[in-house]
């Protein structure tokens, strides 16, 4: 949540900043370590488009995540996670996504398998955002990591079912 809303507490406008206090994330007050899936949901859909007004609401969804994404960069434990990534390298740091979503104490899980050198498949769990793009973009960016191309095809999305389920190839 924090990477998320780092750098958005002087970019959103006074009644955004209420709804999301009203919704339970008040970015007026030190953000609290963890919140419940719920208000990452909510916060999120309210975030997105007030954040990029006159975007279709799956590309401010990316762009919040990319948002996200830019500030954990920015984080001690950012630091690490990047420090890590680089060492085992693009294939096995997708790999460890989904260790890493379960060991966060989250409401949500991953699981990945790599189906050969090139090639892993990640199925992201109770997430529970209506579109793909908020998620897509972290993948995406650890393929930025490395300056590796990649290829991202998203094999299911079922919001209903909070399930997202993606091919990563890298190239």
């Amino acid at each position: 949540m924090d990477a998320a809303f780092r750098g958005l507490r002087t970019s959103l406008d006074a009644p955004s900043r209420a709804k999301l206090a009203a919704a339970g994330l008040n970015l007026d007050k030190p953000l609290l370590p963890a919140y419940p899936r719920d208000v990452f949901v909510e916060a999120i859909a309210i975030a997105a488009p007030a954040v990029h007004l006159t975007l279709p609401a799956e590309f401010a969804y990316r762009l919040l995540g990319r948002v996200a994404v830019d500030s954990m960069r920015e984080t001690l434990l950012g630091w690490a996670q990047l420090a890590l990534a680089r060492t085992i390298g693009p294939m096995r740091a997708l790999l460890k996504i989904g260790k890493n979503v379960r060991d966060g104490g989250s409401q949500s899980d991953a699981t990945t398998r790599q189906i050969d050198d090139r090639t892993g498949v990640m199925t992201l769990l109770g997430y529970g955002l209506p579109y793909a793009e908020y998620h897509l973009v972290a993948i995406e960016a650890v393929l930025d990591i490395f300056e590796r191309p990649g290829k991202l095809e998203v094999l299911s999305f079922v919001p209903e079912q909070k399930q997202l389920e993606v091919r990563v190839t890298l190239e």
